[in-house]
This record gives structure tokens, C-alpha cells and sequence, in this order.
């Protein structure tokens, strides 16, 4: 089950593997006060999913990574009708945002 996709991202689920606190887990069990945790050795523990999560090193494993959209893909795949509409409103966009129809730089 680990490397099990939902959206698009990887789901931490019973059975996934997981890196936490820089040793190997797997999910054995899920409740509501957090992911129930074993290791190769037999150790377990609770932990939270905020500290779960928040952990630097967490890694969802054997989980393809999660591909960026670049920051104008999904403008860019919109129909040239709706992104015409949308740069319509750039420039009042720009004067709520600063005060300047242009924008910051434009010198009023």
C-alpha cells in the first residue's frame, strides 16, 4: 500500500511506509489521536499528524514525488477567452493592491 496516490500526492495510510525522525516506519494502525507507528526492530509509538507532518526529514516512501506546476501552467492552460477577461482586471487589480492603476511603478 505505500506510495498509494490520492490528487495527486501520496497518502499516508495502514500499511505505507514512512520516514520520521530519520528511521523507517510503517503505518500500522490509525486513530484519533494519531498514526501508530513500527519499526524494523518491533518499536512502536503514537504520534500526532501535526508532528508527523511538521517532522524535516518525513517522507512518504516508495512515493513518487509531487510534481510543481510552474507558477503561470494553469493560467496558460485557461481558454484564450478567460485569460483575456482576467488580464482585463490586472490593472484595477494593481490599483486596489497600490493606489496606481500601472502599478507601484508606474509614477501615477
Amino acid at each position: 500500500m505505500s506510495g498509494a496516490r490520492r490528487r495527486g500526492r501520496p497518502v499516508v495510510e495502514v500499511g505505507a511506509q514512512v520516514r520520521f525522525g530519520g528511521v523507517r516506519w510503517q503505518v500500522v494502525a490509525l486513530s484519533r489521536e494519531g498514526f501508530h507507528l513500527a519499526d524494523e526492530d518491533g518499536a512502536d509509538q503514537v504520534v500526532l499528524a501535526g508532528h508527523l507532518f511538521a517532522d524535516a526529514g518525513f517522507a512518504v516512501l516508495g512515493a513518487e514525488p509531487v510534481q510543481a506546476v510552474p507558477q503561470w501552467g494553469l493560467f496558460e492552460a485557461a481558454p484564450v477567452a478567460a485569460r483575456e477577461k482576467a488580464m482585463a482586471w490586472l490593472r484595477h487589480i494593481r490599483e486596489v493592491e497600490c493606489g496606481l492603476p500601472g502599478g507601484p511603478d508606474s509614477g501615477g
